[in-house]
């Protein structure tokens, strides 16, 4: 559709061609690895509003409505409603953004980037927006300064992208933290050794609650969490299947149907089996199949693989017994 718009001479200029580029074609995706913010929409200028709202039930069992945090703080019982924004129905407005122009793919996590703009029963009133230019602040002469410093973890790898913690205080004194900042670390092999060996410590020293941590984790290998899911349900079947959009170009270069097996665990016996077109939406796509955790070249292989096999297949095939309830565990995320 932008290919055709643009042969046409549709677009006024370039940035009605990179906003019609941008939203059709990578914000549905909801994938940080599937971005493009062309230039002229982030680097020419970029644009922050400070004004912040609150989504709040007014008796507790009322659905939420949308109010200016700054009013709820100063009267929560007095604090008016938003009804629209930017002329379009507030609620309307809210999930139509995180829906269609925000990069996480938790929908609730895409609420922020809103802003109020009309208000009830005072009469609208609008908010500032900022321009703002990022500056490397002076540090000369600065000879010392605060620091606030995290606790001594438990356990943790060599470069503290996975340490655990124990909350300490009232209501606190069973529950274990562990905090993920990457899936990658210094190696796959202390990933797995770290995460197990604090679980078990946790769980030995009567900690009954755990809080996964993995706000503004920076991603890393896909397999870690895998073994990290089957350390903590041992007895689970991850259900995730994968299609491959089948162009020319990559009918001619996939030979190998062998990777992966299908949707009962059984290895692909040709090409067709794997290969067969499945139409959606006018695009061609394989049949599902998700990676195959015996294969070694994936799991075990130090060059091609994670280096490791992965818990809950192979070497590790033995299950476990749960050290955490299912109910007792809690995923921080930001969205993403």
């Amino acid at each position: 559709m932008v290919k055709r718009k643009l042969l046409d001479g549709m677009y006024g200029g370039e940035y009605a061609f990179q906003q019609d580029l941008n939203k059709p074609s990578f914000s549905p995706a909801h994938d940080s690895h599937f971005i493009f913010v062309p230039d002229l929409m982030a680097k020419a200028a970029q644009w922050k509003r400070t004004e912040v709202f609150v989504s709040i039930s007014e008796d507790g069992s009322a659905l939420p409505v949308i109010k200016h945090y700054v009013d709820v703080r100063d009267n929560p019982e007095t604090a008016p409603v938003i009804t629209h924004i930017n002329d379009v129905d507030a609620a309307s407005c809210v999930e139509a953004l995180a829906v269609n122009s925000t990069e996480w793919s938790d929908i609730d996590a895409g609420y922020t980037p809103c802003s109020c703009r009309e208000l009830e029963p005072v009469p609208s009133r609008p908010f500032p927006r900022y321009r703002y230019i990022f500056k490397v602040p002076q540090l000369d002469g600065v000879k010392d300064g605060a620091f606030a410093r995290f606790p001594r973890p438990e356990a943790a790898t060599s470069n503290l992208a996975v340490p655990g913690y124990y909350l300490h205080g009232p209501g606190l004194d069973d529950v274990a933290v562990l905090r993920i900042a990457s899936f990658v670390g210094n190696s796959t092999t202390e990933f797995q050794s770290v995460c197990r060996k604090f679980l078990r410590m946790a769980a030995a020293a009567g900690k009954t609650k755990l809080v996964i941590d993995i706000k503004a984790n920076v991603d890393g290998i896909y397999l870690l969490t895998l073994d990290l899911l089957h350390q903590l349900v041992p007895d689970i079947e991850e259900d995730i299947f994968l299609r491959g959009m089948m162009s020319d170009g990559s009918i001619v270069l996939y030979t190998d149907y062998r990777f992966g097996v299908d949707v009962e665990d059984r290895k692909f016996s040709k090409f067709e089996d794997k290969f067969s077109s499945q139409i959606f939406q006018g695009t061609n796509y394989t049949t599902l199949y998700r990676w195959d955790l015996e294969d070694p070249l994936i799991t075990t292989n130090k060059q091609y693989g994670a280096g490791i096999n992965i818990t809950g297949y192979g070497a590790l095939s033995k299950p476990e017994k749960a050290l955490f309830v299912a109910e007792n565990i809690v995923v921080l995320h930001d969205g993403i």
